[in-house]
């Protein structure tokens, strides 16, 4: 399989506490799309691939809204030309994600993998997940969630509970009571992971769960599939085994400006990136070295 990564847009239109991110306010150009679309092609060219697939990321890849549109038709003909399946998936905050948004990127995009974070209740949500006029986020991402729920659409949507020291007593009183209705729609599933430190961003100093409870998300994880919850894998979110797709050789992902990178945490470490989209240069060198390392 072939995995693209695209980051839409450099800016969010949140201020998460624990965020590693810094942002911009810049759109990706016509040209950077069409040069991705280009590369796309050519590595189609050079491998023997059965499926491509795309993921949506930013910054808020839904403030790129029209570049998903656009790059996902590209990538559907693609697709269809040399005869692969096409997926695709986006990481959101799920703010921007009204009915219509969700029924072009599930029927036109064929985005059917949604990951939208919600921190436990409405309280503890909204002291992590703050607009960037410093407001909270929480019922409207909520509401999101229950007209996506009211849909025959076909997606599946990971909601991402990120655990810091700070709301992991709330994060259980979502489960038992806002969580219901969404108990037994089998597209909603459950992610717990613990705030970590990436040492990056503009973030609030010391804002990550401490050491001592780092199984927290663990427990959390057993419990939901003891009340009946779905997880989104119960054996990868409780026994912590995946890889990560920095590590895969045929993954590539791409920042707003067209660096070319493998990994989409290590933003702003140039060790990181190897290569440009739009001057048409690829340090392989370079890119196997990232793959063979612990950046």
């Amino acid at each position: 399989m072939l995995r693209i990564t695209v980051l839409t847009h450099g800016d969010c239109n949140f201020r998460c506490l624990y965020c590693y991110e810094k942002f911009e306010n810049i759109a990706m150009s016509q040209d950077t799309m069409d040069n991705i679309v280009k590369f796309t092609e050519q590595k189609i060219l050079e491998g023997n691939y059965k499926k491509l697939r795309a993921s949506w990321f930013g910054g808020e890849p839904l403030l790129g809204y029209k570049v998903i549109v656009y790059l996902s038709s590209k990538f559907q003909e693609l697709a269809a030309k040399y005869n692969l399946d096409y997926v695709s998936d986006i990481t959101t905050n799920g703010y921007l994600l009204d009915k219509r948004k969700l029924t072009c990127l599930v029927e036109v995009c064929k985005c059917v993998f949604f990951q939208i974070t919600i921190d436990g209740n409405l309280e503890s949500h909204d002291k992590q997940r703050v607009l960037k006029n410093g407001k909270g986020s929480f019922e409207r991402i909520y509401a999101n969630l229950l007209k996506a729920k009211e849909t025959l659409l076909k997606f599946d949507i990971v909601l991402r509970f990120n655990v810091s020291k700070e709301n992991y007593k709330n994060v259980k009183d979502f489960m038992i009571n806002e969580r219901v209705p969404f108990k037994n729609d089998k597209r909603f599933s459950m992610l717990y992971r613990n705030v970590g430190d990436w040492g990056q961003g503009d973030r609030k100093e010391g804002y990550e769960i401490e050491r001592l409870s780092k199984e927290i998300t663990f427990q959390f994880s057993e419990e939901a599939l003891s009340l009946g919850y779905q997880l989104i894998d119960p054996f990868w979110s409780v026994n912590n085994q995946f890889s990560c797709y920095a590590q895969n050789p045929n993954h590539f992902a791409f920042n707003v400006r067209g660096k070319i990178m493998a990994c989409t945490v290590l933003l702003y470490d140039t060790r990181n990136i190897f290569g440009d989209v739009n001057i048409g240069i690829l340090n392989q060198e370079k890119k196997t070295k990232v793959l063979d390392s612990n950046l």
